[in-house]
């Protein structure tokens, strides 16, 4: 806010001066001459616009100001939320940003301790590993988390988190380079999967990975479903984060297109997310 209020006073101090400037110009000339009187109004003409310029990119700045706080507030309350239910027993790692927000993590919590899932599959790893892991110990159900993380050197840091919290026992962060799936005859690439057990059923898939190279990209998460259709239970759970980007909202179309069996749901969380509920088990149309 401190660099916003330098800005702001800096900008307001060069168009009030120039409005000055334009003001005294356009005043100093007497109105009984024609040629100075067209003079006149155009400065003023100037000025005028000068100010309605300013005026609206105030109202702009307060709204943006308005709406981020908004967000704000609604993020900390989300949290502390979130801090109530699990209440952890070190200091949680950063949210937002690149890592998932608080009403993100509050949705994936909620679900947690209302379905119980035994296996809880997550693609990328972090806060949320740490969440996951904190509701399915409360839990009591031996449920457990398996994180695919592309990036040793965040593996290591999730990890040493979990055993700062003491969730090593109901959680694993697996070093999973993207490597290249095939799928329709179109390489893709994503995690290297061999950390989830062939025969394990998975009742809850998070996808929050890997980082999309932009808004628009349709690929980088793409394959999550379609490679792990298989091995999600009945009534089994997908929750996709960041679907306020067309990407992700792409590849979510793409998923109700190939696979009919699953409800969905928006949810007008900060960064957007879906939520799909596999109902019944019908063979999906991988056809373009």
């Amino acid at each position: 806010m401190g660099h916003f209020s330098i800005n702001m006073n800096r900008k307001v101090k060069c168009r009030l001066l120039l409005f000055v400037i334009l003001a005294v110009v356009g005043v100093s000339y007497l109105p009984n001459d024609q040629q100075l009187m067209r003079i006149q109004f155009v400065c003023m003409t100037i000025a005028f616009l000068f100010v309605c310029f300013y005026v609206y990119r105030i109202r702009q700045a307060v709204s943006r100001a308005r709406a981020e706080a908004d967000t704000h507030f609604v993020q900390t309350e989300a949290l502390l939320s979130l801090m109530a239910i699990i209440r952890p027993s070190a200091p949680l790692p950063p949210t937002r940003s690149w890592a998932a927000s608080p009403d993100f993590l509050c949705e994936v919590a909620s679900r947690i301790l209302q379905d119980k899932p035994k296996l809880v599959v997550e693609a990328s790893s972090g806060v949320s590993t740490v969440v996951i892991a904190y509701c399915l110990r409360m839990n009591g159900e031996g449920g457990r988390v398996i994180s695919l993380e592309h990036d040793e050197h965040y593996a290591s840091v999730t990890r040493k988190q979990l055993k700062i919290h003491d969730l090593e026992e109901f959680s694993t962060v697996a070093y999973s380079p993207l490597i290249a799936h095939d799928l329709d005859g179109k390489q893709y690439r994503w995690y290297e999967a061999s950390a989830i057990p062939e025969s394990a059923e998975i009742d809850l898939l998070v996808v929050d990975g890997p980082p999309a190279k932009s808004d628009c990209d349709v690929e980088t998460r793409f394959p999550a479903l379609p490679l792990l259709f298989s091995r999600l239970s009945i009534g089994s759970t997908v929750i996709m984060d960041d679907v306020i980007r067309q990407g992700e909202k792409q590849i979510v179309q793409e998923w109700l297109r190939r696979f009919p069996n699953f409800h969905h749901e928006y949810l007008c969380l900060e960064k957007g997310a879906s939520v799909l509920v596999k109902k019944e088990s019908v063979s999906p149309s991988l056809s373009k």
